[in-house]
Formats: C-alpha cells, structure tokens, sequence
C-alpha cells in the first residue's frame, strides 16, 4: 500500500469515490501513468453477470416489495432533524442496515437495486431485467455470507447459517437472479512498478 501526495494545477475538485467525471478520471489516469508508470487498455470483455428478473410467470411481486409513491419516506432535511435517540426515517432514494443483514429501502428503481445488488452482494455484473418502472420500497433479509450458490450440497456448514440472497430474493420479493454473461468495458494492465518518491 502506498501514501501518494499529488497537486492539481487546476481547481478542479476530485474525489477518491467513484463516481468520477471524466475530468477527474483524466487526472488520474496522467498520475498513474507518470508516478507508477502504468501502461494499460480498455478492452471489451464478456464476463459473469447475473439478471434480475422476475421469479414467477405472473409477475407477483413479494411482500417485501412494495411499490412506493415516496409517502413512505422523509426528505433528507426532516430526517437530519429526527430527535435525538431515536433511528432516523429513511430518505426517498435512501436505505439502511439493520442487523444481522436486513436492508430497508424507499423508493429506489429497480436499476438501483440491480446496482446495490452488484456493489455489496455478489460482485458481478447485475442487470436489470424485472421490466418494473417507477419505484418502490424494499425489506429483505438476506445474509451476506451465502451470496454465492454453493456447489457442494453436502453437510451443511454450522457457521453459513441463513439465507442466501439467491433464496431471499424470490421468496421474499418475487425476484430472481439467474446467471448470465454481459459484455463488459473492462481494464487491462499490462504494466506498472513501484511509484515514484513524492
């Protein structure tokens, strides 16, 4: 792991947290290349992915999947002037973590869940393939140690226990995701070394 100090010449405002418009992206790419002389393409690749769809052929949502109106949820002001003490509303567009792994979710898309899903579940690719539009509001408890289909079905392991996002989708929300491959813009390194001093 490394510590890298770097000035901008410009005022341009960057973050560290994708993401990035594409003058930033810029910004980065001259750093990596001059102080790690990175060497790299972009490639187009087909990879593992999954699609959201729906689980069954009547299009029955689960209970846990609620289409929302956004009376459900709080602006972000009157969520940050909850009392004191007390678990502050959910934001429109928001959701939160209760543990040991129940998400709580208010009028997102079905591009947002697909997204959540690929970002904190499976890591793959999720593609959005319910059909659904407009938003809804979402319960589903899931855990997060069995997010990947187990191959051996053999003698259970005492420490997995839960449910995998793969069993809680469809009985919970009447989803399902079902292994795929999508083309995906992927980066390939050919070349880099230790960076330079500071």
């Amino acid at each position: 792991r490394y510590d890298v100090e770097a000035i901008a010449t410009s005022d341009a405002a960057l973050s560290l947290i994708p993401p990035w418009p594409s003058r930033g992206q810029a910004m980065l790419r001259a750093l990596m290349m001059e102080r790690f002389k990175l060497s790299a393409r972009q490639e187009t690749r087909d990879v593992p992915a999954y699609d959201l769809m729906l689980a069954d052929e009547d299009r029955a949502l689960g209970r846990g999947l609620k289409e929302s109106t956004g009376a459900d949820c709080v602006d972000p002001k009157a969520a940050a002037a909850g009392r004191a003490g007390t678990e502050p509303p959910i934001t429109c567009g928001g959701c939160r973590f209760t543990p040991p792994q129940r998400l709580s979710a208010r009028y997102v898309t079905m591009d947002e869940l697909a997204r959540f899903i690929m970002l904190n579940v499976v890591e793959r690719p999720v593609i959005n393939r319910t059909g659904l539009s407009g938003h809804f509001s979402i319960e589903l408890d899931y855990t997060r140690t069995l997010s990947t289909p187990s191959v051996d079905r053999g003698a259970a392991d005492p420490s997995a226990a839960g449910t995998s996002i793969f069993t809680a989708l469809p009985e919970q929300l009447g989803l399902k995701l079902e292994s795929t491959k999508a083309p995906l813009d992927v980066v390939v390194i050919d070349a880099i070394d230790r960076p330079t001093a500071n």
